[in-house]
């Protein structure tokens, strides 16, 4: 199934907790590759939360025991000239138990599957079904998979690879013990466990990570695994050494900083691949990024930064800042202006965005530019 062209392109979404508005995100536009800028407390992290929420609950389900909830949402998807709305509420089931799902599909307007009024389409032959049953606390989406139901095929696949990095900071004991893991957890603490299992399954995959993270970082000679206990009694697990050209003692994971660990988990996520009934490489649908800019340098973050929108044309990716850093390495016409007023979050794209331009690149300039003069470049802090 090739899905690298089936695109989220609005979202909004509302929940009430007690018939009283708890949150609410009013409807907004998502390019291929936007960063959404805000000052702290604006939203930026809860909107991820909403969309891991949402994969969460069409994927693996998800623990939830409020009865006074309830929630709206509404998702518009791309494909080619083709617009998809999905529209689903969930409400809090009576005892407690999880959610109760009603649901509509459409594309270009047809209905393809409306729950209240019964309706089910298979698309192959464009005939309604009659009669159909699909329980009320799973949703539609994750019940329908038949290959007949296409449009609903696309959006559970798109849920299946949606993939986000939190905002933490990076410590050894953060290190997750998940051996058979093939995909970034949401903190990034599984990813020496990821590449232990790429280079085995998937080399070309780890060879572009590794590749990508040593141009990063060119004191870099290699990256290797290696399955030993992270701590004297502790069962072997996958841990990561650094070989640094011209030092002979290899450097393992729990000693890395945090930005190498961070930079890392920055260029798996684009990397990462999922299975396909073809032989072509299927990559992340969406990518979503909090705090970009945590534990990098300048000249590192920049190389993430341009990374991610090297991927753009095949991964669909927002990455989250209050840096003014990042402002001025991505053109104005892919900022995404985040602003709350209690419950309510509402999301703009720049104005005068030509004029926003000419002011960018001349901070661009400037910034780096003295980056490279008196920090990256400078003869003046050498060790002899």
């Amino acid at each position: 199934m090739e899905n690298n062209d089936f695109r989220l392109r609005s979202i909004k979404f509302s929940e009430w907790i007690e018939d009283r508005l708890n949150w609410e995100i009013i409807k907004f536009s998502i390019g291929n590759f936007n960063v959404l800028l805000s000052n702290n407390a604006q939203g930026k992290t809860r909107l991820f939360n909403v969309l891991k929420f949402i994969k969460d609950i069409h994927i693996g389900g998800r623990h939830f025991s409020n009865p006074n909830y309830k929630a709206e949402a509404n998702l518009w998807f791309e494909q080619d000239e083709d617009e998809i709305l999905y529209k689903f509420a969930m409400v809090g089931e009576p005892k407690g138990e999880g959610l109760i799902f009603n649901e509509i599909v459409k594309r270009n307007e047809k209905v393809l599957f409306d729950r209240s009024e019964k309706i089910l389409i298979e698309e192959t032959k464009n005939e309604q079904i009659s009669k159909f049953f699909i329980q009320d606390n799973v949703p539609a989406t994750k019940s329908l998979k038949e290959k007949e139901f296409i449009t609903c095929n696309l959006i559970q696949d798109f849920f299946s690879r949606m993939l986000f990095l939190e905002a933490n900071r990076f410590s050894s004991d953060q290190l997750a013990l998940a051996k058979d893991a093939m995909t970034l957890d949401n903190k990034g603490a599984n990813v020496g466990c990821v590449l232990y299992n790429w280079q085995k399954k998937i080399p070309l995959a780890y060879n572009e990570v590794v590749d990508a993270f040593r141009d990063c970082f060119s004191f870099i000679e290699n990256v290797f695994i290696k399955e030993e206990p992270i701590a004297p009694g502790m069962p072997s697990n996958p841990l990561m050494y650094m070989k640094e050209k011209g030092v002979d003692a290899d450097i393992d994971q729990k000693n890395w900083s945090d930005g190498l660990l961070r930079a890392l988990c920055h260029f798996v996520l684009a990397c990462t691949q999922f299975k396909s009934e073809t032989k072509d490489v299927i990559r992340p649908s969406f990518i979503g990024v909090d705090e970009v800019e945590n534990g990098l340098d300048f000249n590192t973050l920049a190389k993430i930064i341009n990374h991610y929108e090297s991927y753009s044309s095949l991964i669909q990716t927002i990455i989250a800042t209050h840096s003014p850093l990042v402002c001025n390495m991505v053109e104005a016409k892919k900022w995404l202006v985040m602003k709350r007023k209690g419950a309510k979050v509402k999301t703009f794209s720049p104005s005068k965005v030509e004029d926003l331009e000419s002011e960018r690149f001349k901070l661009k300039k400037n910034n780096w530019e003295f980056y490279r003069r008196h920090v990256a470049l400078s003869d003046l802090y050498r060790i002899v």
